[in-house]
Formats: structure tokens, C-alpha cells, sequence
């Protein structure tokens, strides 16, 4: 009897002690994974994507891991076509400024051209008035000489009347 009772507790207690491992072994399976999911979310969470972890296994946790990690890459990618479409916009955007520049120095020398163009027609039209006001004047003193002419006929007519009857 005290032989089989000493066999009894030395199983119960390889029983328990196997149990005890058993159970830490299983825990940790199960927390080590978690623990690397929950570590890998907070990083994404915190926006660290350069985050990177092995998954080992084909159980619900390592599917759960893979997932993250396709999530985590996916993100990543993301970003990049993110950052690479706003350097895109940065870009488009300066040479859109430089357009503007352009044009309106452009815009400006057209201007000036413009209002020198209509300064010399302004002094076009004035010197056509003004060469329009001559001709007045001139034809005006052509009909003077003209009657002072027909007037001096008339006289030159009278002097031979005056002649001849003498």
C-alpha cells in the first residue's frame, strides 16, 4: 500500500507538472502570435509600416498574422502611390506656375506693345488733322488766288480795252 501510494503521487505529480508544461506550452502558441499581432497593429496604428514579422505555421493565428502582414504591405504600397501622386501635383503644379509667369509676361508686352501702337495712331490722326487743316488753308488761298487771278484777267482785259480804245 505505501509503495503504490508513493507511485500514485510520484504519477500525479509527473500528471500536474506535465499538465503545468503542457499549459505554457499551449499559452505561449497562442499569446506569442497575439502578441505579434497586437505589435504589428499599434505600429500601423502609429504609422511605422517598415514593420515586418515572420509567420510561422498554418493555424488561425498564422492566417490572422499573414493577413496583417498583406495589410501592412498593402499600406505600404498605398502611401507610396500616395506620395508618388503628390510629387506628381508638386510638380504639375510648379510648371503650371511657370506657365502663368509666362504668360503674363507675355500678357504685359503685348500691353505695351498695344499702347505704344495706340500712341503713333493718336499722333497718326494728328498729324492727319493737322495735314488735313493745310490743305484747308491751302485750298482756301488757291481760291484767293484764283479770284485775285480772274480779277487781274479782268483788269489786264480792261487795260487792252483801255489800250485800244486810246
Amino acid at each position: 500500500y505505501s509503495s503504490a501510494l508513493w507511485i500514485l503521487g510520484a504519477v500525479t505529480l509527473a500528471a500536474v507538472l506535465v499538465g503545468i508544461g503542457s499549459a505554457m506550452f499551449i499559452t505561449r502558441s497562442i499569446t506569442g502570435p497575439l502578441n505579434s499581432a497586437v505589435s504589428l497593429a499599434t505600429a500601423v496604428a502609429d504609422g511605422d509600416l517598415t514593420q515586418h514579422i515572420e509567420v510561422n505555421g498554418s493555424d488561425e493565428l498564422a492566417a490572422l498574422l499573414h493577413a496583417l502582414v498583406r495589410m501592412n504591405e498593402g499600406l505600404g504600397a498605398i502611401i507610396g502611390e500616395v506620395q508618388q501622386g503628390a510629387e506628381n501635383i508638386s510638380t504639375a503644379s510648379a510648371e503650371i506656375a511657370q506657365g502663368n509667369m509666362d504668360l503674363s509676361s507675355r500678357t504685359e508686352n503685348q500691353a505695351s506693345s498695344l499702347e505704344e501702337t495706340a500712341a503713333s495712331v493718336e499722333e497718326m490722326a494728328q498729324k492727319v488733322s493737322t495735314s488735313a487743316e493745310n490743305a484747308r488753308q491751302a485750298s482756301n488761298l488757291a481760291s484767293q488766288a484764283s479770284d485775285v487771278a480772274v480779277r487781274g484777267g479782268e483788269a489786264v482785259g480792261q487795260v487792252v480795252q483801255t489800250m485800244s480804245g486810246i
